[in-house]
């Protein structure tokens, strides 16, 4: 591969990043690392359903909201091992998003950002921008000849 293609690539890429850590800083106040931790919630509730063939069917259309039984919830060690974050960093935080009302604790299991949440205008919204910004990087990427095998 052409290393000019690369480095225009990992150039894309970054600039894709940035657009969507300032989306989550955005969304939290400023407080990015609040917006990094109530993501990685939301992923870890959904993995499961996205990764399912027929689960991943019925709720991979735009505001087909998995229901909260579905969820999964994750535990503060588990939230702190994937993201590479102190345990007492990730509890502090997820005790502000706890305290926020923007994921709640499921039994002794762990904390689930429930469907509510998810559906709520502000959330929607910052979904329909983050899917923005995918559509512009993916044209940038075929602008500057970028294929995947």
């Amino acid at each position: 591969m052409d290393e000019r293609l690369i480095r225009a690539a990992i150039r894309l890429s970054s600039d894709h990043l940035l657009r969507n850590v300032e989306l989550l800083s955005e969304n939290f106040d400023g407080d990015l690392m609040l917006g990094l931790i109530f993501s990685a919630i939301v992923q870890a509730n959904v993995r499961h359903i996205s990764n399912d063939p027929v689960l991943g069917a019925k709720y991979g259309v735009l505001g087909a909201i998995p229901p909260d039984e579905l969820r999964q919830p994750i535990s503060v060690n588990a939230l702190s091992e994937s993201l590479g974050i102190p345990y007492e960093t990730t509890r502090r935080y997820v005790n502000r998003l706890l305290k926020m009302e923007w994921c709640v604790k499921v039994g002794g299991r762990g904390v689930m950002v429930p469907g509510a949440i998810i559906g709520t205008p502000q959330a929607m919204a910052a979904g329909a921008k983050q899917y923005g910004y995918l559509l512009h990087f993916l044209r940038q990427l075929k602008e500057i000849g970028f294929e995947v095998d």
